[in-house]
This record gives structure tokens, sequence and C-alpha cells, in this order.
């Protein structure tokens, strides 16, 4: 098989090295410090290779180390294989290599056809925390705890009688405790969890990432508990188990339950971590094993769809299997928040509405009246009944000071705000050693509460209710229990607040459809419930990891229906005994989705949060009309078509009339002038599209489809500077069945490829630039001094994600034009022990949270890297510059640009500054009979950089040098290049190196900088090189300097070096 267009392009298959990205499902207190643990990272020296499926390459480990051995003196042993891949669709395998190597030592491996950096992925992390704004007084117990009326679920089963049949899901997740009743208490044959894999063992983690593999999925030893919830959506059985600790709190059933489920294990029992070969391998598994359905409620943030994950999910898609990815939960952090590998064009990516109804905590007021809680995470709530008066403490930044008031023996209730000091812990802490039995706090989602006492958090009504009961009778007693109840929702069957928000970095349509997500009540393993002290195997949790399986499920439906035609014939042409493609099917269930409104509003959703709206199984399984598009990208008004085409089938049974009109959904804008960094929460208004639709009416018989013209016009309300998001819904009325089905579509109003990228103006005072010693940006009121021994901090911030980022040094020379200022190489972080260029890189937010940074932080101390190139290799090195003028120049990829066109890069440079050396103190002390003399000089210290001088096309000696001692000039400099290996490198001491600001000085005293194969070098005439041994003779050639290049020329020129100097770092950097 030929490989695809991503997987022949090697570096569009990278993302940046040091990019904070969000940890799915990871929630955090309002006022407490945001988790880091959700950055994807490549691992350093991992590959995933492809071979030629027409080759039938056999034995590939051995392959692998037999090649890399023989032809370039790779010990065996110093390569560990992580992952081998044996499908039908793809044969490679995935593995390190401790020791010196080059990438195209990979790529030369016989019938490779494809190289992917290897990623660490996050595990997810679900919202148990996720607090209802309020609810509805209406708590009627007869409604469903999983709402299967609001998406014909329940139609499906009750009327059609089918609840999936035969169909087989894979869920790609921590495990499954098959163990669970509901879940058919055993595995593999014929029980519920029927087939599966597990690709890590028990003890992969992130400080253990060595799998070890098996054929047992269970998962009864991680805290989340996170596929067994997943499972419990898609295909649990939760009605008539009398067995002691799996007793739901109401009996339930999950969406396709009669399903069977295929659990592929990718997370150890710490369920830290998994890797991007793991999840590729467990893909293309699942399709090996005959699974109808994936999902996969796994992944982290990215705008752009290259990855080996993502590539998989499109081959298997292809085939006729269905994969739902989820969106991700980043919805706090505002527009383009995807969820990566869910941008996939192989995947239906899946935002989440929230439940109508939550099971959830409860105690009572003395009037018998319910109030719900949640809660605490470090103790729990009360696990036996408890009545008591609660103190009211009532007090300014209320309990992060000393109680005032005699708690002893009651529960205290706590008000949060957003400008206390202290967190949930100080408080019920405080509370605790005050004699109180309990801790409250309203108005506030999560909190980590006492490790002694109860602590749970409550609504903001519900506090206000209890501060006046208690104001009325101090001696009011209340009942503290573990008993559920069913809370019903106000925001349920609105979009979550968490879900993440399209589109994407290039404005294709994503989410796709939503599911149910928040607040979803499922299955979890016994660990878990003992760890939650949980008296039952079950949990309430929210996220798009629910949502997910929800529409899997329902895909699942529909298969039964139709008899579960398998995927190999897949036809888009056939109508009957054959299965239809991964296109058809989304037309369908996206045609016939239901929009919903924002919460408490009569606005629709914006398509970009969700999707083409909740998904309805009963209406897609008897639908009588189809669109195909389903979903228009219509890019930014600039580039928008002059027109778009539908069409429209009749898929009925008789002859219909369809009327054709438009609704409008809310304007999403994410920028407000004066402010470059997006907006957590869009601001949304009623600002529609104006849509031409041609012709209106048409009349289609049985099997018939008709086109219709659609011209849209932006909304005339909107600010095209600040880049809002239209959207809306072209709505297909079929006048016999009433059925209405839907095509969303999603644009910007404005030039979104002109965009800036660079952020100069923020709310937050987060700008790209530098901060000197005091942490201040350095301006253009005066030129500051800044010295090469002290730690400058570059900060880059980006309002839009980009393909590509440079930070690089430029000539502070003012007579010089900015954009053809002399270019010194790219700024090397000492804290990213790398070159400050990043790929594919996420865009910074307003707030630290879910993963996102306010910026990306480079500590420098004035080094640079240069990259050179020949006919045949790359290689990059680093080196301190000399003191002088200089600017720091950020260039960013705009959207849809080309990286060889200079006027496609927004380029921001920062005020002049000067780099100047450190000052040293000499003291001499000078003793005589009478008196002791003590004479000080101060001086600028020398630099110790080794000075080497480069060749712009280098030649090449056939035999390494190995350097085991220092260079020592006459300039009072010491460098010392002890043990640094350099490839076919001559030496000479016939010419001198003359410094200057326009001078590289390439420095190899970094450990992290080897010169690579064909460097020449020289020495200055007043250098001497001591203890050099060489394998051959040392060849004696005349020495150049290398000038920096304009900005220009490097942006041009210098991408595939940088690229292949980049992937080198990614995988040979220790």
């Amino acid at each position: 098989m030929a490989p695809t267009t991503f997987s022949n392009k090697f570096t569009d298959t990278i993302a940046a090295a040091h990019l904070a990205v969000e940890n799915e499902e990871n929630i955090v207190e309002a006022n407490s410090t945001p988790s880091s643990s959700g950055n994807y990272e490549p691992i350093p020296n991992a590959y995933l290779i492809e071979f030629d499926l027409l080759k039938n390459v056999k034995n590939v480990e051995q392959t692998i180390a037999e090649f890399l051995e023989s032809s370039h003196g790779i010990r065996r042993s110093t390569i560990r294989m992580r992952q081998i891949i044996s499908s039908s669709l793809f044969n490679g395998a995935s593995f390190s290599v401790d020791s010196q190597h080059s990438i195209k030592m990979i790529e030369s491996i016989p019938n490779v056809i494809a190289v992917y950096p290897v990623y660490s992925i996050p595990a997810p992390d679900p919202l148990k925390n996720y607090i209802p704004l309020e609810r509805n007084a209406d708590d009627d117990e007869t409604h469903l705890v999983i709402s299967h009326d609001l998406t014909g679920v329940d139609q499906v089963h009750q009327e059609m009688k089918v609840f999936g049949n035969g169909v087989r899901v894979a869920v790609i997740d921590t495990g499954v405790d098959y163990s669970h009743p509901a879940l058919g208490g055993c595995f593999g044959g014929t029980c519920k969890v029927g087939f599966g894999y597990d690709f890590v063992g028990n003890e992969y983690s992130a400080g253990n990432p060595n799998p070890i593999p098996d054929d047992d999925p269970m998962d009864n030893c991680s805290a989340s508990s996170h596929g067994t919830h997943v499972a419990g959506i898609v295909a649990a059985n939760g009605t008539g188990i009398t067995q002691a600790g799996f007793i739901p709190f109401q009996p339930f059933l999950g969406v396709a339950p009669q399903a069977t489920i295929g659990a592929y294990r990718v997370f150890g029992c710490a369920g830290d971590t998994t890797s991007s070969d793991v999840m590729t391998a467990a893909i293309y598994r699942a399709f090996d094993d005959k699974a109808d359905i994936i999902t996969m409620s796994v992944g982290s943030a990215g705008a752009y769809t290259e990855r080996s994950d993502m590539i998989a999910a499109q081959r298997v898609s292809e085939q006729g299997v269905y994969l739902t990815f989820s969106f991700g939960n980043a919805g706090s952090m505002g527009l383009q928040t995807c969820g990566s590998p869910s941008i996939s064009p192989g995947a239906i990516a899946v935002a989440s509405i929230d439940n109508l109804h939550a099971a959830q905590l409860q105690l009572f007021t003395p009037d018998n009246e319910t109030i719900f809680y949640l809660p605490g995470t470090a103790f729990g709530g009360w696990q036996t009944t408890v009545q008591s008066i609660i103190i009211v403490n009532g007090m300014p930044n209320d309990g992060c000071t000393d109680i005032v008031k005699n708690v002893t023996g009651a529960v205290v209730l706590f008000a949060f705000s957003a400008a206390d000091n202290c967190s949930s812990g100080v408080r019920c802490t405080r509370a605790a050693e005050a004699g109180a039995t309990g801790c409250l706090i309203y108005n506030v989602g999560a909190i980590l509460g006492s490790s002694t006492i109860p602590s749970a958090s409550i609504s903001m009504a519900d506090g206000l209710k209890i501060v006046q009961i208690v104001g009325d009778n101090p001696l009011s007693i209340f009942t503290f229990t573990k008993s559920l109840g069913l809370a019903s929702l106000a925001t349920g069957g609105t979009p979550s607040s968490f879900s993440s928000l399209g589109l994407t970095g290039d404005l294709l349509f994503k989410p796709q459809i939503s599911g149910i997500g928040g607040y979803v009540y499922s299955t979890v393993s016994s660990f878990t419930a003992q760890q939650q002290q949980s008296s039952a195997a079950y949990a309430t949790l929210s996220g798009t990891s629910m949502a997910t399986p929800y529409v899997a499920g329902t895909l699942a439906l529909f298969l039964s229906h139709i008899g579960n035609p398998p995927p190999e014939t897949v036809n888009d042409t056939c109508q009957t005994n054959c299965r239809p493609s991964f296109k058809k099917v989304l037309n369908l269930f996206q045609s016939n989705a239901i929009p919903v409104n924002i919460y408490n509003t009569n606005l629709l959703a914006s398509a970009a949060q969700q999707g083409a709206g909740l998904v309805n199984a009963f209406q897609a399984m008897q639908a009588t009309t189809l669109i195909s598009p389903s979903e228009l990208a219509l890019n930014d008004t600039v580039r928008q078509a002059t027109s778009y085409t539908i069409e429209i089938f009749n898929i009925g049974n008789e002859t219909a009339t369809y009327n054709i009109s438009h609704s409008g959904a809310a304007l999403a804008t994410g920028l407000q002038a004066g402010n470059d960094v997006v907006l957590t929460q869009p601001l949304y208004s009623a600002d529609y599209a104006t849509v031409n639709i041609d012709p209106s009416t048409i009349e289609l018989q049985p099997g018939e489809s008709g086109n219709i013209t659609l011209q849209f016009e932006a909304p005339s309300n909107a600010n095209p500077a600040l880049l809002p998001i239209f959207s809306g819904f072209i709505c297909v009325t079929n006048n016999i069945s009433e059925q209405i089905a839907r095509v969303p579509y999603a644009g910007v109003v404005g030039d979104y490829k002109n965009a800036s990228i660079i952020v100069r103006r923020s709310s937050t005072g987060i700008v790209a630039g530098i901060r000197n010693s005091n942490n201040t940006y350095i301006s253009n009121t005066e030129q500051e001094n800044l010295t090469l021994s002290s730690v400058m901090r570059i900060n880059l911030v980006t309002t839009w994600s980009s393909r590509i980022v440079f930070v690089e040094v430029v000539s502070g020379d003012s007579e010089n034009s900015s954009r053809l200022a002399e270019n010194y190489g790219y700024v090397y972080g000492e804290n990213l022990f790398t070159r400050a260029f990043y790929v594919n890189l996420i865009r910074n937010a307003a707030a630290a949270a879910q993963g996102y940074r306010q910026s990306y932080d480079i500590n420098w101390l004035g080094r640079v890297s240069v990259v050179f190139t020949n006919e045949t290799s790359s290689w990059l090195v680093t080196t301190r510059l000399p003191p002088g003028q200089y600017r720091i120049r950020f260039s960013a990829l705009k959207h849809f640009g080309d990286i060889d066109n200079a006027d496609d890069f927004d380029i921001y440079d920062t005020p002049i500054f000067n780099l100047i050396e450190p000052l040293t103190t000499t003291s001499t002390v000078v003793t005589t009979p009478s008196s002791t003399t003590i004479l000080t000089s101060t001086t600028t210290s020398s630099s110790t950089t080794a000075l080497l001088s480069t060749t712009s096309s280098p030649l090449t000696t056939s035999s390494p040098l190995t350097t085991t001692s220092s260079f020592t000039t006459t300039s009072s400099s010491t460098t010392s290049l002890s043990s640094t290996t350099l490839s076919s490198v001559t030496t000479t001491a016939s010419s001198t190196t003359t410094l200057s600001p326009s001078t590289a000085l390439l420095s190899t005293t970094s450990s992290s900088s080897t010169t690579p194969s064909s460097v020449t070098t020289t020495s200055s005439s007043t250098t001497t090189a001591s203890s050099a041994t060489s394998s051959s003779s040392l060849a004696t050639l005349s020495s150049t300097t290398m000038q920096p290049s304009t900005a220009a020329s490097m942006s041009r020129s210098l991408y595939g070096p940088f690229m292949f100097f980049y992937l080198a770092y990614l995988f040979h950097h220790n």
C-alpha cells in the first residue's frame, strides 16, 4: 500500500516539542494551581516506522536490528522495541535507539515508506466534580438517570426493540472491569466483553514506560475506572442486579445493551500516560479483530491533523468501520480548543450536552427539602446518616482566617468568592481543627476539602437557603446522608460548559455531532468504588469522554437495525445488504441530529460548539431524508465560495415535497478590540447570516435526489477585525413525514489568513517580548543592557495556533529594515534544552487551565542555534552571541500560509537591547611591613566559548576526529571540547578568526550540540589544539567565517534544514 499524503511528508507529522495542551478531562478547583500533566510531549529517540505492505516484510524486529547494526554500527543492545504492528492496513514497528544515530539511518531501513514521531499522551481524567449551575424544582424520581428520551434511544428500545445485538464496539481506554455484573461478569467467548487486548500491563506508567502486553484487558486498579465507565455507557445492563456492591441507584440500560464490547487497554494502573504508537497499534488491532465501531475518549488539544493515530483512523474508516473520538473539555478556554485525534477526517468528533438529571448525594433541611452536594475529594462526604446544626461562619474572606465562632460538634458553612486567598482545603482543615464535624462550601465547584472530616460543595442557591434557615432558627437540624437522589438539572439538554469549541486551525468543521456527556451515570470498577467510598460500583462522571461512547452506542443501534452487514461490504451505491460508508452514515446522523439552544437563552448554540446538534437515534433510523454533504465549512468570508450545493435524497417510500429554509445560530465572537488574546468565553449574539436558497421547494420521488444551491452573506453586524464565527442550519422539511433534516454550516467573518498570530496587546499584560531581571518587559523608551550571565525570559504568546513559529535573534542596527535584519540563528532555550522553534503550535489562553498556557516561556542566556546545510545533509550548532545590539524576532506562519513565502509570516520584533558581558572583579593583595593594600580592578570577562568557524559549504573527510582535551586561546579564554566526537572534521592552526557581531561563534560546549559530518573547522593562529586523535591523517583547510543571513532568506531556505534538526532533537536529545 502506498503511503498517504500525510505520511509521505515526514515533517507534516511533527507537533511542537514544548507545547502545553489540555488534559482532555482535567478539572481543577477554582482556586487551585492547574496541573501541567496534560502536555503532549515528543518521546526522544523513539520512532514508528511503516513498511510497504506490498513488500511483505517479515520478522520486523530482526529486520530493523540487523540493518541498523550491519549498515550503521548501531548495536542491537541499544535498540528497544516498543510496539510491533502487523495489520492488513499497516506493517511496521516502533522502537527507541539509545545510541548516537541520525534520522537518515532510520529512513534508510529497506522498504520503509514512512517514519512518525512518537508522543506521550495524557490519560483521561473524567470530570467527577462538574457542578450544576442550578437545578429545577421538579425532582420526580421516575425520570431516567440517563436521558435516553432526549436522544430517541428510549424509542428505539421501546418501539423498535433494537438493542445493538451482534455489533462489536471496541473501547480504547484504560481497560474494563468485565467482572462487573452490569458488564456481563466475564471475558471472551459469548461474554458481553467478548474480545480485546492489554497493550501495556499493570505497571506501565510515566515512570515506567515499558509495556508488558498480555491478552487480559482487565482494569480493577486505576483510580478513574474511565474505560469501565465508557463501556457501561455503550452497553451496560444495570437491571435485575442483586449482588451486593453492584446494585445501581436506579436500574438503567446503556445505549446498546446487547452489543459486544472489545476492551483495548492502553494505560496501566497509574493511569497517567500512554503513547501515540500504542494508540495507533490499538486502532489497527481493533480493526483486525473485526470491530464494527471504535470509540476512543483519549486525547489532548490539537489544531492540525497529522499524526500516526489520526492517519490510522482515516484508513480504518475507509474500510467501513465507524470511529467516534472525544472532542475535548477545554470549553472554558474559548474558541478553537479542538481535541486531537478527534480532528482526524476519519473520526466523528463528539461534543457534549448535559443530561436532564443527575444522581447526586443529598442532605435534607428541617422541612425535609433536598439539597444536593458534591463530596470533597480528600475525605469524601458523610458515610452514615448524621443530624447536626449548621454554623454559618459568615466572615470576610470566609474561612481563610481563624474561625471565630464556636463550631464544636457542628457542620460549618463557608461562602466562596473568587477574591478569596485560600483554598477549600485550608477552610475545611481550619474547621476540623476548631472541632467541626463537617464542612460545607457554597458558590464553588469541585473542592478538595478536609482530609479528616466530611466536606462538600453546594450551589449558591442552596447555600443562601441554608443561611436563611439558620438565620431564622440557629438550632435548626439538618440531616446529612450518603444516599443518592435524582436532581433535575436546569442546564439539561444544552451544551455542556466544558465542551471544547471549534473550528479547527484550518477552519474545518469540528465538532460534528453531540452526545449526552454531562452528568452521566455508569459503571466503575469495585476498586474505584472502594477508593471513592461508594457503596456501589457506579459513578456520575462528565466529559466529552462520556458523550463519545453515547454516540458510538447509537451507531451500534443503527448497524443492528440494518442487520450489521460486515465492513468489507461497504459500498456507497448499493441499497441493501451492504454497509453504508463512513461518509454516508455521518450524513445520516448529522442530517437527523437536533440542534439545541445556549443555556437560558433562545439562541441556537453555535455549530462550533454543538456540531450538527444532539444525536437522535430514532430519527436517524426512521429517516426519510438524507442530505449530502451534511456539513458545510465556509472558510472565511474572503475565501468563501460564491455558492454551495447540497443534494437532498428521498430515502422514504412516498413522493415528498421538501421546503428548504434557514435557521441562524448565535454569532460567536472570540476576540475583543484592543486585546489579542482569545476570550475564555465567546460573546454570543443574535447576528445571523443571510442565505439565498434556490430552489426553496422541491418534489422528489422515492429514491430520487435533487440539488439545492446556497449563497451565504455574512452577518451585517459582525466585526471582521474580530474574526467571529457565524453558523446556522439549512432546514429541509419533508411535508409528508414532517421530519426535518438539517445541514449545519460555519465560517469566519473577516480575513482569517492575515490574522495576527503573535500577541502584541493583552488585557492580562502578558504579551510577546523580553522580560528583564525585574520581570518587566523591555521597551522602546531606552535601550536596556541585558547581561549574558543573567537569564533573560522570552515570552512567546500567540492568539491562534500556527503550523510553524520561529524565535530568532536579529541585528539591532536601527538603520536596517526589520524585515531584512541580519539573522543570527534561533534562540536556544536553556529551560527547553532546544532551539526555540515550534511546529503545530497550540495557541495560548487568557488563563492557565486545562493544560493551556498563558505563554511559552524561554529562559535565554544569549545562545543561538545556527542551521547549516549542503547537498546531502543538514545540521545545527549552538553558539553564544558576542556583545552587541540585537532584537528578538517572532515569526509565525499565518493561516493557510506558504512557508516559502516570507510575506506569509506574522513577524514581530522586540525593542532593541544591548547584550553585554558580565563584569568581574579581580583583587590583588599587596602587603608591606607598614600596610596592606587591596588593588581592585573590574573587567569584562572573556568568553569561554570555543571559537570555531565553519564553511557554509563544508568539505568532507572520511574519518571521525575525537577530541579529548581543550582548545586554549591567548585571549584569556579556555574552552573545553572534552569527549565530543566530531564526525569527519578537519582542523588546522593556519589562520585567524575575527570576532564581531556579524561572526557566528560556533560552540560545542553544550552537551546537546554535536557537530555532524562534513564540518570544516579551524582555530586561530594563536590557538593550540592538543590531544586530538584521528583514525586518519588531517587535511589542511582554509578558514572562513559564517555571516548572518537575512530573515527573509532564512525563512525561505532553511525550513528544510530546520525541520531536519528539529527532528534530530526529538529523536536524539538525551
